[in-house]
């Protein structure tokens, strides 16, 4: 029998905004006007990992959600209440790697922490990674880490150090950027506009070969949809792909499944785990 798992997903807990919390208005914080708002939540760009029979899911807000049935999610908290936007983790080896935006890489025995900082991100010559913005890290089979990440100069991507994983094995390279020939990236409703940007680089190794997807050309239209390039190493060249985007939906309540992740579903299937509401909107 042929069963099917659709957003929104019911979070309990549902987090609330960093624009809502105390912290961030005793810091003068303005960031899209959103300051005022007592009750702002968000859960947006989230990351899943698959151990040990569990899904744990970390979105924009407060994190964890562990689920066993994909459908059923339980909250909880990690001791780090707000590490940044888009999360990301990673399971190398026996131990667990979290960032995220702007943040430091944590690392952890356990998918829920107790996280301990390791220090920001630097290349091969030591310089910390000014724009760690949506990063993405990924393990290959082979045991080499590496590290996605871009938003508005194109999407970047760097192996990293197995011993030391906050320092790169080279320079920052540069994968690919916002191509106004693919029409369903630019900005505005009608695709009207000849400049934009992309986001929320994932990847995913199938058969051999790595499709690294991004989103674009933002959450706040509604066709904010998710591509795909393919190469066959991890660091490309890589090749847009012809058939994108791959997710898109302008209907219904929440549109745009944008920045998500890709994660084996049950039953070993592969599906995504789509763009969470970033808004106030009631969710049903």
């Amino acid at each position: 029998m042929l069963r099917y798992y659709c957003n929104p997903l019911p979070l309990p807990n549902y987090p609330r905004g960093i624009h809502a919390t105390a912290e961030h208005k005793a810091k003068g914080g303005n960031l899209w006007n959103r300051s005022r708002r007592e009750d702002f939540r968000e859960a947006a760009d989230p990351s899943v990992l698959w151990h040990e029979g569990a899904w744990y899911l970390y979105v924009s807000g407060t994190m964890a959600y562990v689920s066993r049935d994909f459908q059923t999610w339980t909250h909880h908290p990690i001791n780090i209440p707000w590490i940044g936007y888009a999360p990301t983790i990673v399971r190398h080896g026996h131990t667990f790697l979290l960032t995220a935006c702007q943040a430091e890489i944590y690392t952890s025995d356990h998918p829920l922490g107790p996280f301990t900082a390791l220090g920001p991100v630097c290349s091969a010559a030591g310089e910390k990674i000014d724009k760690w913005l949506d990063p993405m890290l990924f393990a290959d089979e082979d045991g080499r880490l590496y590290a996605y990440w871009g938003l508005h100069d194109g999407i970047f991507g760097m192996e990293l150090d197995t011993n030391h994983p906050v320092r790169g094995l080279s320079e920052p390279h540069y994968l690919f950027n916002f191509d106004p020939k693919h029409e369903w990236e630019r900005a505005g409703e009608a695709h009207q506009f000849q400049d934009s940007y992309i986001e929320g680089a994932w990847m995913l190794k199938h058969q051999g070969r790595y499709y690294l997807t991004y989103a674009g050309p933002g959450t706040e239209l509604t066709h904010y949809a998710m591509g795909c390039y393919v190469a066959e190493s991890p660091l490309g060249p890589f090749v847009y792909q012809q058939r994108n985007p791959i997710l898109r939906d302008p209907h219904g309540l929440v549109n745009g499944p944008g920045h998500g992740c890709l994660v084996r579903g049950p039953g070993g299937n592969a599906l995504g785990i789509l763009h969470l509401p970033d808004s106030d909107q009631p969710l049903v």
